[in-house]
């Protein structure tokens, strides 16, 4: 068991369930620390296919930063995806108020998400639409009506899903309508400025509300 965690040694671990098996042996049950360095790379290996499991396993080691890390991964995640998944096994490991406190996150960040899409809409860099005279406005807010039903809609998709939801590029297709069809200065400049929105002030904006929000973890002995 100890001689593959030797650097240079043939790797020997083909699953997150046996890694679980060979950690609770190497550190629980015998104490052999010099693994953890390891045990925490192969821990990574899995966090983008299975983000609540390594959550779940990190939190079992007290290995925090591996926890934060597969936390921030969940959140590509919907709330479905969250709950019901193949981690059901690594979760009986942790106390539940740790994986109350991930939902809480996600949920948290989901929010954050939602209104970093509005502000990022609303701030500074000035857009065309923002001056078109020939656009709808919603009544009450002073902004164009197809702006207003993007935000809406982006906004639903990040509660649910706080960083993949910038991935769904076919939000962009119902505002790229709009533009086409408007004779101001939605369609001389909306082209190039919808992009520029979608792809780098709101993944700016977004990041910059995520990173406030906290993961409380609060490991017992």
């Amino acid at each position: 068991m100890l001689r593959f965690w030797y650097p240079g040694a043939e790797r020997r671990i083909d699953s997150l369930e046996q890694l679980r098996e060979a950690l609770d042996l190497l550190l629980l049950k015998y104490d052999v620390q010099f693994v953890g360095p390891v045990g925490r790379r192969y821990l990574a290996e899995y966090m983008v296919a299975r983000p609540v499991a390594v959550f779940a396993l990190a939190c079992h080691y007290q290995w925090e930063a591996s926890a934060r890390q597969a936390a921030r991964e969940c959140l590509k995640l919907s709330h479905e995806e969250l709950i019901d998944n193949d981690a059901a096994v690594f979760l009986g490991l942790i106390f539940a108020d740790i994986y109350q406190s991930l939902l809480l996150y996600h949920k948290q960040c989901g929010e954050a998400a939602a209104s970093a899409d509005n502000d990022a809409v609303s701030g500074p860099p000035a857009f065309s639409w923002e001056t078109c005279k020939q656009c709808h406005i919603t009544p009450g807010s002073g902004r164009k009506q197809w702006i207003s039903d993007f935000v809406v809609k982006l906004a639903e998709k990040l509660k649910d899903r706080p960083i993949l939801a910038l991935a769904d590029v076919t939000l962009l297709a119902a505002p790229m309508q709009y533009i086409a069809n408007c004779r101001g200065n939605c369609r001389l400049a909306g082209y190039n400025e919808l992009p520029l929105l979608f792809g780098f002030s709101l993944p700016h904006s977004l990041t910059s509300a995520l990173d406030k929000v906290e993961l409380k973890l609060n490991f017992k002995d």
